[in-house]
Parts: C-alpha cells; sequence; structure tokens
C-alpha cells in the first residue's frame, strides 16, 4: 500500500478511533475497564507471574486448570513484567486503545481488498464510531486482542488468494494461532473458509507441499501443544477449554431466556460437588449433547431465539448521526461537478436537522449523538451484503459470510452472547453497510449522469 494519500486517510481513521475510544472509556466512562467477570484474568496472569502455573485460583499453591484459552492472560502477564504492578491497568487500558484503534484500520484495509477503496473508507469512519467495537477496548477482556489477531488473518488471507505468495499464507496461519488461542471458535472460520474458498487454495498450494505442512503446522501446532497440556493437566483429552462445555450446558438445557439464570446457577451447583474439573466437564457435556437428541425440534427452536436474541440492539441508546449525517455526506460525494449539488447537500442538511430535531437524543449529554449503534449498521448491511454478493466482485462476499455464518453456529450450539457477536460479525456488518452507502452514491451519479446527457 503505496499511496500517501491512502496511508493518510488510514491514520486518520485509526486516530479519530483512538480519540473515540479515549473519550468513551477515560472521559465519559461508559463501562469499567475492571468488573467481576474481568477479575480471573488478573488471577491468571498472578499465577503465571508468581507461581508459574495456569490457574484461576488464588492460593499459595493454585492448581492447574484448563477453564479459559491462554492467550489474553498471557497478554496481561507480559504487560506487568514490563509495566510493573503499580501501572499494570494503565499500561493495559493503553495498549487496548491502540488495539481497538487499529482494529478500525484492520476494518479499513479489508474492505479496501474486498471491494474497493472508498467501501473501505466509509467502512472505517463507521468503525471508529460503533459503540459495540468502543465497548470491546475498554473492559479488561479478551474479545478486543481475538479481533486484533482476527482481523489481519483475512486481510493475509485474502492476499493470498490474490498473490500465491507464500509469505501471506505463513502470515495467517501465525495470526489464525494467536486468534484460536482467545476465542476458540474462530476454528469454525477457518474450516469455513477452506470450504468456500477450496479451488484456490488447492491452486496455490500445487507443488508446494513444504508450504502447506508449514502452514497447517503453524496454524494447528501450537493448539495442538495446548491441548497435550491440557491432557496432561486433567488425565483426559481437553482441546481448548473447559469453558467450551458451560457455554454448550447453558445452551441446551434451558430456554435462552432464562439461561443466565437458571442453567448458570446449575452450572456452578456442578461444579461445587464435582471430584474434579474434568468431571463437570463431561457432565456438563453428556447433559448438554443428550438434550439436543432428546428434544432436538426444542433445541433447533432454541437456537432460533438465540440468533434472533444476538441480533438485536444490547443497549438502549437513543438517536446518533449516522443516518441524519448520510443526508448531507451522499449528495455531497455522488453529485461531485454537478450544478444542483449545492442545492441537494442544503437540502439534506435540513433534512438532517429535522430529523435530530424530531427525534429522541440525550440533550444532557450530546457527545452520544457521534456514537453509531447495532441497530443502525444492521439495516444497512442487511441490503449491503446480498448488494455485495452479486454486484461486487466474485466471491469476495465469502471472506464475510465465514464468520457469520460461524457466529450462526455457536450461537445456536452455545449461549449467545453480546462479545461473541462483536468479534464474528459487526465488523463485517460494518463493511456491508459501508458497501451499501457506496452503491447509493454510485446509483445517484449514474442517474444525475444520465439526466444530463440526455
Amino acid at each position: 500500500m503505496k499511496n500517501p494519500g491512502l496511508l493518510w486517510a488510514l491514520f486518520a481513521i485509526g486516530l479519530l478511533s483512538l480519540l473515540m475510544k479515549v473519550l468513551m472509556g477515560e472521559v465519559l466512562v461508559i463501562i469499567p475497564h475492571r468488573s467481576g467477570i474481568t477479575e480471573p484474568f488478573f488471577v491468571y496472569a498472578h499465577n503465571l507471574i508468581h507461581n508459574h502455573v495456569f490457574s484461576q485460583t488464588l492460593s499459595a499453591t493454585p492448581p492447574p486448570d484448563s477453564f479459559r484459552p491462554p492467550l489474553y492472560p498471557l497478554f496481561l502477564a507480559a504487560v506487568q513484567l514490563v509495566s510493573g504492578i503499580h501501572q499494570w491497568d494503565a499500561w493495559v487500558a493503553t495498549i487496548q486503545y491502540l488495539m481497538g484503534a487499529a482494529t478500525s484500520v484492520f476494518i479499513a484495509i479489508l474492505g479496501i481488498q474486498l471491494a474497493g477503496r472508498r467501501v473501505g473508507l466509509i467502512a472505517g469512519v463507521l468503525s471508529a464510531f460503533y459503540l459495540d467495537l468502543i465497548y470491546i477496548s475498554i473492559p479488561f477482556l479478551r474479545e478486543g486482542l481475538a479481533l486484533f489477531f482476527l482481523l489481519p488473518t483475512f486481510i493475509c488471507f485474502v492476499e493470498f488468494l490474490k498473490t500465491g505468495r507464500a509469505r501471506w499464507i505463513v502470515s495467517t496461519a501465525v495470526l489464525y494461532s494467536l486468534g484460536l488461542f482467545s476465542r476458540p471458535e474462530i476454528t469454525i472460520v477457518g474450516a469455513m473458509l477452506i470450504f468456500f474458498f477450496w479451488g484456490p487454495l488447492r491452486r496455490h498450494f500445487g507443488g508446494r507441499k513444504t508450504l502447506l505442512i508449514v502452514s497447517l503446522a503453524l496454524a494447528f501446532g501450537p493448539c495442538a501443544l495446548w491441548a497435550a497440556r491440557n491432557t496432561r493437566v486433567q488425565g483426559h483429552f481437553v482441546p481448548f477449554s473447559t469453558e467450551g462445555a458451560w457455554a454448550f450446558y447453558m445452551g441446551q438445557i434451558d430456554h435462552p431466556d432464562v439461561a443466565y439464570t437458571t442453567s448458570d446457577q446449575k452450572a456452578l451447583d456442578m461444579v461445587a460437588v464435582a471430584p474434579s474439573e474434568y468431571h463437570w466437564y463431561r457432565q456438563m457435556m453428556d447433559e448438554g449433547l443428550d438434550a439436543v437428541i432428546r428434544h432436538p425440534l426444542r433445541n433447533l427452536w432454541w437456537a432460533w431465539l438465540k440468533v434472533r436474541l444476538t441480533f438485536q440492539e444490547f443497549a438502549v441508546h437513543k438517536l446518533g448521526l449516522m443516518f441524519p449525517v448520510l443526508w448531507i455526506v451522499v449528495p455531497w460525494v455522488a453529485l461531485r461537478g454537478r450544478r444542483y449539488r449545492w442545492w441537494a447537500v442544503g437540502g439534506g442538511a435540513a433534512l438532517s436537522l429535522f430529523q435530530v430535531l424530531i427525534s429522541q437524543w440525550d440533550r444532557e449529554a450530546p457527545i452520544y449523538l457521534f456514537h453509531t449503534s447495532f441497530s443502525e449498521i444492521v439495516v444497512l448491511a442487511a441490503v449491503g451484503f446480498p448488494l455485495m454478493m452479486f454486484k461486487g466482485e466474485k466471491d469476495n462476499w465469502k471472506v464475510l459470510a465465514a464468520p457469520f455464518l460461524t457466529l450462526v453456529l455457536c450461537t445456536g450450539l452455545l449461549v449467545h452472547h453480546l462479545r461473541q457477536r462483536v468479534v464474528l460479525c459487526d465488523w463485517m456488518l460494518v463493511i456491508a453497510a459501508a458497501f451499501c452507502i457506496s452503491q447509493a452514491i454510485d446509483f445517484i451519479e449514474r442517474k444525475t449522469a444520465g439526466k444530463e446527457q440526455g
């Protein structure tokens, strides 16, 4: 990417994204950095540094466990070794803000790869203001780190599809492996990509068996070593973490509306009486599978309910400026060189002002007008993704379909959760929404050009 103008645009997107995250996290403090769900990661990090064991038990001699994937605790431990205990939180917050800003740049780059410069830059700007992406960069949780590795995985994979160069598939394998260590369901994303792009991959690996073996070893070798470690600790095979059994149990035993209260408490009671971690892991897996076998139609219905719940706005937020601003930006961009451009922009500004005045927005904190919400993005994405399938470059839409289908499958099998949706889906919705906006600009350009020629 040697275009200086494009590099400056990407830098501006990263800076804008960083500004929004620091503003929301440090000035408005929309969510705390630490809470009950974040503390176990710090216990793991403490035990790694001081007891040289991977455990969420805080004691003088903590027993090793396999409850969570290891990457985020390793990240926290590495930060503390550099920052010291007193500056630990500040360093983690700063790094997460920077990773969040880089995420917006990655979204822009991937959008450029899949649908062109305009789509990518629109997607980058939308992501900078997107509230749920801001949200996951603030609390000390693994999702921001997972997204930081997942998006470059896609970027390198797309480059490999285009060029066939070894460095891109090797980079894909390394980044993919790191993603697995934070969100194991990324395994399914890889399987989807192989299925969708089997033909191009066969051509690129044809006659390059060494490259294929090296790529597979880099992608899955570290996870195999981690599974071997878990097997040694538990005395039985545990591929990624026992946390997966908990999520599967909660997703299949009780109705989605009560899973977080009823099923979670049942799981806690099960853990309290289990003689070992593997015992409750196996019990949860068996009871969840038994529920699927005994009640397939019921659990299929629950899967649909969970998917529907996942694709709803989790937080109630009033009007943001995304749609009002589009009334101004779209005619400004689409009507370049047209004699009635200023009339159209003026009409759009009037319509934008009218929408703001008649809509509900937080007059006590007007800064919230600058956020972009899931409900806004998903409306445009619902139009943009089908357009991308039929009007975009051949097969590029499949890159976005892989994480989307992974989310649908995981939501059906596991308990539904906002953070999983943000990692696997929201960024691809942002790119699809940007494609919709770009297509609207193209449509207006064609129509106005046709009228002037007529």
